[in-house]
């Protein structure tokens, strides 16, 4: 049964889902999700926050903080319309909540409450947020989430993994694709952040790969029951080709 939480967080996703669909995110990164996609992504990974954030586990800090950090990256893609102000709350909360999970020991009620007020806060959607500077966060904390459940990860590797094999489940794949789309913004954002000389364009090119094969990918797995599966095969060795390539170039 869908918890009274769930069905207030669907709730409020459907209702900004109403204008975004409507419109083309502006996004600060090269390949933005489409609003839709990133309404859908909005709803799954706030539940995924409070749901971490109700356990208090230690080994899930960084990945819960690395969900913040994209949630408050998407809802800036979002921040547009007559629910810019809305998103824009959405996004200052989230990176609120993300610093709290900057300590080694985080104020977990604090992490909460700043939760609980998401739904109902208002922001400024226009103002210019340094993603790269928000919450101390960086490309290590980001990419936590690949790690396994078993591990306070989100297992984003192993869904990867198993789907490439099956690519029998058009939900976990467009949950998996639209995750790693916002994960390449945020690795672009990034760049100015991490020493790498002259491989600094090589770094964005991957990381734009990234954005652009999350989100076909995503678009495919939106067709749910209709989806091809040769296509969302194909689409998702792109992905890990390019985890792959990426991992040869900058995995030291």
């Amino acid at each position: 049964m869908m918890s009274a939480g769930s069905r207030r967080w669907l709730a409020w996703a459907a209702l900004a889902a109403g204008i975004a669909f409507a419109v083309t995110p502006t996004s600060i990164a090269k390949e933005p999700l489409s609003a839709e996609l990133g309404v859908k992504q909005l709803a799954v990974d706030l539940e995924y926050l409070k749901a971490g954030l109700a356990k208090k586990s230690k080994n899930s800090i960084k990945p819960l903080k690395s969900v913040a950090m994209t949630i408050a990256l998407n809802a800036q893609n979002l921040a547009q319309g007559d629910k810019a102000e809305a998103m824009a709350g959405t996004r200052d909360a989230a990176i609120k909540i993300a610093t709290v999970l900057s300590k080694e020991e985080p104020d977990w009620d604090k992490a909460a409450k700043e939760f609980e007020g998401i739904a109902g806060a208002k922001g400024d959607g226009k103002a210019k947020i340094k993603f790269d500077e928000a919450a101390g966060f960086d490309l290590q904390e980001l990419m936590t989430v690949f790690k396994p459940k078993n591990r306070g990860g989100r297992g984003l590797e192993n869904t990867l993994q198993e789907q490439v094999k099956a690519a029998k489940d058009a939900k976990a794949i467009g949950e998996l694709a639209q995750s790693i789309a916002l994960i390449g913004q945020y690795s672009e954002l990034l760049t100015g952040t991490m020493d790498l000389g002259p491989n600094a364009k090589k770094w964005t090119a991957h990381a734009q790969d990234m954005q652009k094969a999350g989100a076909e990918l995503a678009d495919e797995a939106a067709k749910g029951a209709k989806a091809d599966k040769a296509t969302l095969t194909k689409l998702l060795k792109a992905v890990e080709l390019n985890c792959t390539n990426c991992h040869k170039d900058f995995r030291k």
